[in-house]
């Protein structure tokens, strides 16, 4: 099995970072993608648009404060968002499973999907952990990103023809949502404060 060398990852606002190695041709040949994270996340959709014809993934989720909570998981979802609605087609979470005190070997408190109190052997499963859940359970390998008509959702087409939606409301209040695919249309109450994931199965060719 062959290797890939991928730019990254890289880790600053300033495009010139990736312009001077990808406007190199000698250096340009050699690399296969580009790989980002942290402040890449303000450059992602320009670097996207220069450089079309190179793969993209996100390679290190912000690793939060050990808060564990709603706001973390709103605002992973606004990076997942961001990147692959950029073209990023991978998105790296940090900690799987940390400790109940969150802490580092270096002394970071970061988030974590899942925390295990290491006296009780109690486990807590985190929003994040449900925001990567309602991806990774229903968008299938292989998928392909589609458009959506708002902001604060992602689409995807799976390979068996199936379509995923999620949407995610981050009010405080209930939302009346009208959803369509093709002929397909109906009306949902999102709660507050919730992801939410719909599936359609393969539409029939008109």
């Amino acid at each position: 099995m062959g290797a890939e060398i991928w730019l990254g990852t890289v880790n600053t606002a300033d495009p010139n970072y990736v312009r001077t190695i990808l406007h190199n041709p000698k250096a340009a040949g050699y690399i296969k993608g580009l790989g980002l994270q942290w402040d890449a996340k303000q450059t992602v959709a320009q670097l996207h648009q220069e450089f079309s014809s190179y793969p993209l993934t996100q390679t290190e989720s912000e690793c939060g404060n050990g808060a564990n909570d709603w706001p973390a998981a709103e605002y992973t979802w606004s990076l997942i968002r961001r990147y692959v609605g950029n073209g990023a087609t991978s998105y790296m979470y940090w900690n799987l499973v940390l400790d109940e005190t969150g802490r580092s070997t270096w002394g970071w408190v970061q988030n974590a999907l899942i925390s295990v109190n290491r006296a009780t052997g109690q486990v807590k499963y985190n929003p994040e952990y449900y925001l990567m859940k309602h991806l990774s359970h229903y968008v299938l390998p292989g998928a392909t990103r589609l458009a959506t008509s708002e902001g604060n959702q992602l689409a995807f087409r799976n390979a068996d023809g199936s379509t995923v939606l999620l949407l995610v409301n981050t009010e405080s209040t209930d939302k009346t949502l009208a959803l369509k695919l093709g002929a397909a249309q109906t009306t949902v109450v999102v709660p507050a404060k919730s992801f939410n994931t719909f599936c359609w199965p393969r539409q029939p060719k008109s």
